[in-house]
Parts: structure tokens; sequence; C-alpha cells
């Protein structure tokens, strides 16, 4: 059974078929990582069928895809939430630009790709004009002193012409690997390796006061439930 997704990877199409693919979960070490490849396996076939450029071994236009009969691994919801003093030790040791994008993703309950594609256009009279990915609702986050300092520092960033929000000084836009890179380096020197830029936005909704299914752009409580982590706080019996 293949375990190695350089060799899934080197079959002819019209042999991935479910069964291949469940086997394939099974073996990889890294359940949860398995699960993604799977998604992206499923994105990719459905970009190809849509456009008839998939066959089977019989040369017919492949017309369902092996990804959606194949039953995902278990996953359990990430709970790591990020308490005050490490968000400042990450704050204080991190780079001028990992800073402003730890800040729109915390203030604004942003994700790391929301972020990333933010343009200074965003930058509205009476907030910041939050757009989100994967279906989850655009909202205006209202200016705060702290999210107004962290915009200004971004539109102060040297680079000319960029119309970018976070962006080199060639004004080129921040590459998610860069960004990375920079993380990465700022949790090792913290000594938070345990942490994910993820979990910034988990923390920015944990932290939110009122709606938080407005808060972090969700369309349904099941969702608020996975990026709320503080415990709740309640009152004895008596």
């Amino acid at each position: 059974m293949l375990s190695d997704s350089s060799r899934l990877g080197a079959l002819e199409l019209h042999r991935v078929n479910p069964g291949l693919l469940r086997g394939y979960l099974d073996a990889r070490s890294a359940p949860v990582m398995a699960n993604r490849e799977l998604g992206f396996l499923s994105s990719v076939f459905a970009w190809g069928i849509g456009r008839d450029m998939v066959r089977n071994k019989d040369g017919r236009v492949l017309l369902e895809n092996p990804c959606k009969a194949v039953e995902r691994n278990k996953e359990a919801p990430r709970s790591r939430y990020i308490t005050d003093d490490e968000y400042r030790r990450l704050i204080e040791y991190a780079p001028i630009r990992v800073q402003i994008a730890m800040e729109l993703a915390y203030l604004c309950r942003m994700r790391r790709g929301e972020v990333l594609s933010a343009k200074k256009s965003q930058v509205l009279p009476e907030g910041f004009d939050t757009l989100r990915t994967k279906g989850s609702k655009d909202t205006v986050t209202q200016w705060s002193p702290r999210l107004r300092q962290a915009v200004e520092a971004a539109l102060s960033l040297p680079g000319v012409g960029s119309v970018c929000l976070l962006h080199d000084k060639r004004g080129q836009p921040i590459k998610d690997t860069t960004l990375n890179a920079a993380f990465e380096k700022t949790k090792r020197a913290t000594r938070l390796m345990d942490l994910t830029f993820h979990d910034i936005k988990a923390k920015g909704v944990s932290d939110a006061t009122g709606s938080k299914k407005g808060a972090g752009g969700h369309k349904s409580e099941a969702m608020v439930l996975v990026y709320d982590r503080k415990k709740l706080v309640v009152p004895p019996t008596r």
C-alpha cells in the first residue's frame, strides 16, 4: 500500500480510487496532514473533472471525484489558548512585519492568508474592512487606538507604490513562506513552539466581548466553538 506522497503523485489518474486513498490515509504517519493532502487532491480532481480533463482507463471522461467517497481521519479540535503574557512575549521579540500581522490577526480575528492579502484600500473612515475567506462573512472592524497603531505602522513601511498593506522594501507583498519563517524564529526565541499563527485568531475570538460569532465572521455557532478556547468561568451552586 502506498504510504509516500511522492509515490502517490507518480500514479496515473485512472488508478487513483477511494480504496487506494483510504489506504494512504491509514498509512500516513501524520493523520491531520493526510486530511489536508486529501482535501487538496480533491480540489485538483474537481478542477480537472469540471473541465473534462480527467479520464478513466477506458479513455472516457471521469464524472465522479474519487476523494469524495473517502472518510477523513478523525481530528481533535485544537484547544491551545495563547495567554496575554505569551502574546506579549511574541510581540516584543517579533520583527515589525510579524508584529503587524499578529495584531491584525488578533484584533480583526483574521487568518494568515487574509492578513497577507489585505490591501490599503481596506482602510476605511469607520474601521478596517476585514475581508474573509473560506465562506466566512466580511466585517468592518471598528477603530481602536491599538488597531490604528497597527495599521499606521503598516502604512509607514518602506516600499513605494504598493497596494498591499504588508509588503517588503521593494513594495512586493509578503510571501506566506517569509512570514511563516519569521514567526517560527520568533516562537523559537520565546520557547513557544507549540503555538501556530492561526492560534492568534482563536485568541482574538476567545477574548472578544459581545457576539463572538460576529467577531470572527462565522456563519454558525459550531465554528465559534472551534475558535473560542477560553474556559467558561461559572459561579458555584451556592
